[in-house]
């Protein structure tokens, strides 16, 4: 059996960043947020994710990949305030299923995810030569789509959401 490689590789605003939530990064991360992994991720992955929650998952995604607390703090606080907030979205939901289920990098698909959660931001965003390292997330925004669209389908918890 392969051994589970906690790190996963991203490219954010045209710099590559390691990622990873290891068992220390994940046991912060519920005293931090109060809040069960599970739920968490449910929570960002669903849009109902508070903003400090999502910028937790980031920082501590960035300090498990090897950069320091307060390199982590800077970088995740311009993330949030630069890049798209629903690409830093379907990023920490990425990283929360790759730690959650131990998936390989390649494992975890973001454009589905991202289309699993009703966005289309990240179409495009996953490069053919980034496949290998992870999400590619650039800091401009997709193209309008010509609207709003609609959500519905079922919660989590098996309720529908209204249209």
């Amino acid at each position: 059996m392969t051994p589970h490689n906690p790190v996963l590789p991203a490219l954010v605003g045209g710099q590559r960043f390691a990622l990873a939530l290891r068992f220390g990064e994940l046991q912060r991360l519920e005293a931090e947020t109060s809040t069960a992994l599970e739920k968490l991720f449910w929570a960002i992955s669903g849009g109902e994710g508070k903003l400090a929650e999502l910028k937790a998952v980031l920082r501590l995604g960035l300090t498990g990949g090897g950069l320091t607390e307060a390199e982590s703090e800077v970088t995740a606080q311009l993330w949030m305030e630069q890049q798209s907030l629903v690409e830093m979205r379907v990023l920490a939901a990425g990283l929360l299923m790759h730690a959650l289920r131990r998936a390989s990098p390649d494992e975890v698909d973001f454009e589905a995810l991202g289309k699993a959660l009703g966005e289309d931001a990240l179409s495009g965003a996953r490069s053919p030569e980034a496949s290998s390292t992870g999400p590619n997330i650039t800091a401009t925004p997709p193209p309008p789509s010509g609207g709003r669209r609609k959500r519905s389908g079922r919660s989590p918890s098996g309720n529908t959401t209204a249209p």
